[in-house]
Order: C-alpha cells, then structure tokens, then sequence
C-alpha cells in the first residue's frame, strides 16, 4: 500500500499574476523616485532608470519563457519537462527557498545553468504546493551529499 506522499509529485511552473504585478509596481516605485528632489547629477539618475527598466525587461522575459513541468519521484530525483520535450534529469540547489506563500526551487538541467522557478502558491494546485513544501522540508535530498536541500 502507497501513501499519498509516494506518489509522483508532478507540477507545472507557470508565472504568478499577483507577483508580476507586484513586481511591475515595485518597479515603477524606482523610477518614480528617480523624480523626487536629490542631489543625484543627471547622469546617475539616467544610469539608475536605465537600469530599472532593463530589470524589468528581463523578468517580462523570464514571465514569456516557455513554461516547464517539474516532477519529482522521490529523494534527489528531479526532472524537468519542457514543452513538448522528454524529461530531463535535474539537481535541486541547495539554495531553494521553502515559504508558504512562495517556493523559489534552483534546478541544474544537465551541467547547464541553474534553473531558478519561481512557484506562487495561488499558480498551482493546493495538494500540489503543499506536497511540495513537505517534500522538500522532509524527503528532498541531494542524492550525493545527503543534504537537505530547501531553506527555511
């Protein structure tokens, strides 16, 4: 007999609504207070705006990017599944983050970069998001090290 917890852990990372806003809002705070009386020369208000809205064009990228399904089958066995691809073997990083509200999960697709998804509670399915809190609070170890791999 299997528990619930047994089972394959299957969730599709797509982006947070609510996040994107929060986002977007935060970012046009910064250049909102570029206009505020500061003894800022011209030139490094300009730098810091230009940097602002490049930061935002890079995580409207990331939001476009195509979404991606992460499965996990038990201790130290990620995958990830892109769009119309096969699954791919992952490594967790050790420096995910576990909140209840947000999950930001690191994963190494074969040598490549580290992958960071960025999981909204209200993106994905309760028992899922839930399932995957445990998982990485009680069975998500590294299969080399032995480590958890989530901080709290």
């Amino acid at each position: 007999m299997s528990s619930r917890s047994a089972r394959p852990l299957k969730i599709r990372a797509e982006p947070c609504r609510a996040l994107s806003y929060l986002v977007t809002a935060v970012h046009g705070l910064a250049l909102l207070a570029l206009f505020l009386p500061m003894h800022l020369p011209l030139a490094v208000r300009a730098v810091i705006g230009m940097g602002v809205v490049l930061s935002l064009v890079r995580y409207a990228r990331a939001c476009r990017a195509p979404s991606a399904t992460i499965l996990w089958r038990g201790p130290g066995q990620w995958f990830v599944i892109g769009e119309g691809e096969e699954p791919r073997v992952a490594m967790l990083s050790p420096h995910s983050v576990v909140t209840p509200w947000l999950v930001i999960l690191g994963l190494r697709v074969d040598r490549e970069r580290w992958r960071y998804f960025i999981l909204c509670r209200t993106a994905c399915d309760d028992d899922a998001f839930r399932r995957l809190r445990v998982a990485l609070r009680y069975g998500a170890f590294t299969a080399d090290r032995g480590e958890v791999s989530a901080r709290w």
